[in-house]
Parts: structure tokens; C-alpha cells; sequence
């Protein structure tokens, strides 16, 4: 993993636009690297309070067999600074899909945690393969990565450690997970540790994209690998060139599908040259394009019902598979056509 590219891209996901409508997973995706916490414990259960400028006290951990143990205390480190993340977390609280989950409160501990894992289970994967740029990685692939580079940054330097074992380490940062769980979070290798993500040097937009050569889901798949080059040859020519969809669409000839997964992977290396940069110019405001719906087999069925006032649950019934959304609105019909546009936007192939 590009140390570089990852707190690039932590930081781009925990600081959205809040006067544009926010992706909760995006966000739950972003605290998930930043603290390393499991799905159930960032979406639901998780309690965190700021205790030191790169450390929150938590609680809430999940237990092996369900439900959350409010008991224990674990003082976790984060990659990125914690008020950063306090904030991100209030935020993600604030969103309706979370917010909806409070329908679930009063059902037993573990059948709840199962249910809202299985809620949220497959929105939560796409967010974090899109990120990564993967179709292989998972949520739980952030507990691994924030695993691994907590210890590198704090084991040998925290005086706190001075006395004990790694194992106590991971033991204590991982909430008492047992010692042949803890092994699996050593798979992953960081590289460039300690470079800062964005460089105050006129080529840190290039670096970073030239980056993402290295990235296992660019290399896997051609579409995305045939973007990252044309785009190195771009900014190799014009360090401020304008990079859109539109654009890519031209000089490139990639689908939609594919081009939103690389502007997601480069958004932090655009996102930082624009500021460097302030005499590029935004581009002109477009009318967004209107996504085609996917090409079906039998015909969908829509349901849809209200939780409480303002906020609905509304269900894509494709065969004998059915989507939910959760959707923040004024009327039903506003809903439905709200949950029917968010199963077209997660399942638009790619190219």
C-alpha cells in the first residue's frame, strides 16, 4: 500500500462536501482506515472520545459472538488526527442511513448486528472497491492497513510499549482479538512510510498519480491502467491540465462506469493540485448526464415504506434479489425515484 496515496486518500474521504448530498460509505469507509474499527463498530455500536492529539478512547468493541462490550476501554491510535476524526464521525451520525438504524435498537444485540451487517454489508464492500481501486479488497481490509501502520508509527516509539511484546500491542489496538487472528493483519507492506501525502513541490499532482501504477487493482484491470498512463502523459505535458469524464470519454474512449472509479482513486492527487495550482480554473458547471438504467431480465418491483416522518426504505426487487435504500425525502413518490436512481448508480457495469 502507497503510504502517500492512503492518507491522500483517508483525508479526501473524511472531508466531504457538505453542501452537496454525502456518501455515508464513503465516509464510513474513511473513519474505518483512520481508526480501524469493524464495519458494525463505525456504522452502529462504536463509542469515541478524544484523548490525545493521534488517540481516541473506545468502547463498544464487538464480541465474538455479537453485540458490543461497553465494559472495556481501549485507548486506539489513528493515522490521521483524531479531532479530524471525531468530526467525520459526528457527521456520519448526522446521515439518514445511519440514522435509520435506530429502527433496529430495541431487537436482541446479536440478531440486530446481523441484520445491520447484512443491511449494509454490500454497500459498504462496493464503497471500499471502488476506493481501492480493487474489485478483490473489502471494508475489512482497512482494519488490516491502519493495523499495520499504527504499529510502525507507535510500537517502537511510544514509551507505553517500551516493556512489552508486540503481541500486547496488537492485543491491546485490536481489543483482545486472540494471537492467530492477530497474525492476519501483518499481510499488508507499507510503502514510502512517513512521506507526506501531498507535496508542496509543483510535481506532487504527477507523483501521485504515477503512484497509482502500483496499485494492485489498477495493475489487474487494463481500463483503469490504460486512464492512469494517459493521464501521466497529460500532466507529463501540462502540470495544470483539466482532467474530466468528459475528457477521458473523448481522448480515451473508457465507459462511465470505469471512468468513476479512477476519478475516485485520483480524486486526492486532482483534488491537491487544484490547490496548489489556483490559477487553473474550475471548469463550467454541467447539467448532470442521466445514468442508464441496466439492462434487466425480469421486470423490477419497487416497495416502499416509511420509518418515520421524512425517511423512507425503499426496496429494488429484481427476482429473487432485493435491494434496499434508505432514503431521505418528502413524499413516496420522491422516494421511490430516489432508491430506483441509487440501484442504477450501483449497478451500472463497468466496460
Amino acid at each position: 500500500v502507497d503510504y502517500p496515496w492512503l492518507m491522500a486518500t483517508i483525508n479526501s474521504l473524511l472531508s466531504p462536501d457538505t453542501s452537496k448530498s454525502i456518501s455515508f460509505s464513503r465516509l464510513a469507509v474513511g473513519i474505518a482506515f483512520a481508526t480501524g474499527r469493524r464495519q458494525i463498530e463505525v456504522l452502529y455500536q462504536g463509542r469515541f472520545k478524544q484523548v490525545g492529539e493521534y488517540e481516541l478512547e473506545f468502547s463498544g468493541a464487538a464480541k465474538k459472538r455479537g453485540g458490543a462490550d461497553y465494559e472495556k476501554t481501549y485507548n486506539i491510535y489513528t493515522i490521521v488526527p483524531a479531532g479530524e476524526v471525531i468530526s467525520a464521525i459526528a457527521l456520519l451520525k448526522e446521515q439518514p442511513e445511519i440514522m435509520a438504524l435506530s429502527v433496529l435498537d430495541e431487537m436482541p444485540e446479536t440478531k440486530r448486528n446481523t441484520a445491520i451487517n447484512q443491511k449494509m454489508g454490500k454497500t459498504m464492500n462496493t464503497a471500499a472497491k471502488r476506493v481501492w481501486g480493487d474489485n478483490e479488497r473489502k471494508f475489512k481490509d482497512s482494519r488490516s492497513v491502519w493495523a499495520r501502520i499504527v504499529f510502525e508509527q507507535h510500537f517502537t516509539q511510544d514509551k507505553r510499549w517500551a516493556k512489552v511484546d508486540e503481541d500486547v500491542f496488537w492485543h491491546e489496538q485490536l481489543c483482545h482479538e486472540d494471537i492467530e487472528t492477530q497474525k492476519a493483519y501483518k499481510q499488508f507492506k507499507i510503502q514510502r512510510m512517513g512521506e507526506e501525502a501531498v507535496t508542496d513541490q509543483p510535481t506532487g499532482r504527477l507523483e501521485m498519480i504515477r503512484a497509482l501504477m502500483d496499485n494492485p487493482g489498477i495493475q489487474a484491470r487494463g481500463s483503469l491502467l490504460k486512464i492512469t498512463k494517459w493521464a501521466i502523459d497529460v500532466i507529463e505535458k501540462d502540470s495544470g491540465a483539466k482532467i474530466s469524464q468528459h475528457r477521458i470519454i473523448q481522448e480515451v474512449g473508457s465507459g462511465r462506469a470505469v471512468i468513476k472509479d479512477w476519478l475516485t482513486l485520483a480524486e486526492p492527487a486532482l483534488a491537491a493540485d487544484a490547490i496548489q495550482n489556483k490559477e487553473v480554473e474550475k471548469p463550467p458547471k454541467k447539467a448532470p448526464e442521466k445514468k442508464q438504467a441496466p439492462r434487466l431480465a425480469v421486470k423490477p418491483r419497487l416497495k416502499v415504506l416509511e420509518l418515520r416522518p421524512g425517511m423512507f426504505e425503499v426496496e429494488v426487487i429484481i427476482g429473487n434479489a432485493t435491494h434496499k435504500y434508505v432514503i431521505h425525502s418528502t413524499s413516496q413518490n420522491d422516494a421511490l425515484q430516489h432508491g430506483w436512481n441509487q440501484y442504477i448508480d450501483e449497478n451500472t457495469a463497468d466496460d
